[in-house]
C-alpha cells in the first residue's frame, strides 16, 4: 500500500481570528460558505487587476482555516494580506503545516478529498519536508507523480514564476469549481466579473506534451512541431514527467500552459 507522498513544494498556512473563513471571503474567488469537512474547495487570490496571486485549495481545520498554496508565493501571500487580516483581527500563523497526497488505499481519518482519489493530509512539521530542497528540479517524484494528476485535471497550480499574470479564466479556474460569480465582493472581482460575462478573455489553458528538455514554468515555450506557428507560442504553468519505458529514451511528458483561446495546443 505505500505511505502517502510527502508534497514538498506546497505548504498549508493556517489562518486563525474570531471567524477566518467569513474574513477570507472577502479575499478569495470561491465561496467559503461551501468548506465541508474533509473536503478541499479550490480558491485563488487576485490582485486588485485581477490577476491571480495565489490559487491552490482552502480546508476548515477545527475553528481554523488552512490554505495549500505552493510555497514560493507564500512571502507574497502574506505580505498581501496582512493588512487585512490586521484590520480583522486575524492571522496566518508563522508555522506551516505539511502536506501529503495520500491515494484511495492510503486514506485515513482527517484527510480532505482532492483530485481523482486522491486526498490530502495536514501535518505539523518535524524539521524539513524531505524533498523541499530539489522539489522544484523538473524529474523531481513530484514531477512524475502529482504534477501529472494536476495536468489531468486541469488544475494549474501557480507559482512565483507566474503570479500575478493571468486572469482566473486564463488558468482555467472558472472551470475548476475555484471562482464563484455568485457570491459577494473580493478583490478583483469586478475584472474577473467584467472578463467573465463581456467575452473579454482571449487566452486560455490548455495541455500540450513535450520531449526533451522540459519547459519550465513561467517560460515562452513553442511546440517543436508547430514552431512556426505564432499562435502556438504559450506560457509554461505547469510540467509533469512521463517515467521513461527505457533508460535510452528521451524525457517526454505532459503540462499546462496559457495560450490564445482559439488554438488547441496539444499534438
Amino acid at each position: 500500500m505505500g505511505s502517502p507522498l510527502s508534497w514538498s513544494s506546497v505548504t498549508g498556512l493556517v489562518v486563525e481570528g474570531p471567524d477566518p473563513a467569513e474574513f477570507l471571503q472577502g479575499y478569495v474567488t470561491c465561496n467559503t460558505q461551501r468548506l465541508q469537512a474533509g473536503k478541499t474547495l479550490p480558491m485563488a487570490f487576485c490582485n486588485l487587476k485581477g490577476r491571480v496571486i495565489a490559487n491552490g485549495w482552502l480546508v476548515p481545520r477545527g475553528k481554523q482555516c488552512v490554505l495549500i498554496v505552493h510555497r514560493s508565493i507564500v512571502e507574497t501571500l502574506r505580505t498581501f494580506l496582512r493588512p487585512y487580516l490586521a484590520f480583522a483581527r486575524s492571522e496566518i500563523l508563522s508555522q506551516e503545516l505539511m502536506v501529503h497526497v495520500a491515494t484511495s488505499d492510503q486514506m485515513a481519518a482527517g484527510d480532505y478529498a482532492w483530485l481523482a482519489g486522491h486526498y490530502l493530509r495536514l501535518a505539523e512539521p518535524a524539521g524539513t519536508p524531505p524533498g523541499a530542497a530539489d522539489s522544484e528540479e523538473p524529474y523531481s517524484t513530484e514531477a512524475v507523480t502529482i504534477n501529472p494528476l494536476l495536468i489531468q485535471q486541469r488544475f494549474a497550480l501557480v507559482n512565483a514564476a507566474v503570479a500575478d499574470r493571468f486572469l482566473p479564466q486564463m488558468l482555467g479556474m472558472a472551470d475548476s469549481g475555484a471562482v464563484d460569480f455568485d457570491k459577494g465582493c473580493y478583490l478583483g472581482q469586478e475584472i474577473v466579473a467584467r472578463a467573465e460575462f463581456r467575452g473579454q478573455v482571449k487566452k486560455q489553458l490548455q495541455s500540450f506534451q513535450w520531449q526533451g528538455e522540459p519547459p519550465v514554468a513561467g517560460a515562452h515555450w513553442l511546440a517543436p512541431e508547430t514552431a512556426a506557428e505564432a499562435a502556438q507560442n504559450g506560457e509554461v504553468i505547469l510540467t509533469g514527467l512521463t517515467a521513461a519505458k527505457a533508460a535510452s529514451a528521451p524525457p517526454s511528458g505532459t503540462g499546462l500552459w496559457v495560450t490564445k483561446a482559439a488554438v488547441e495546443a496539444e499534438s
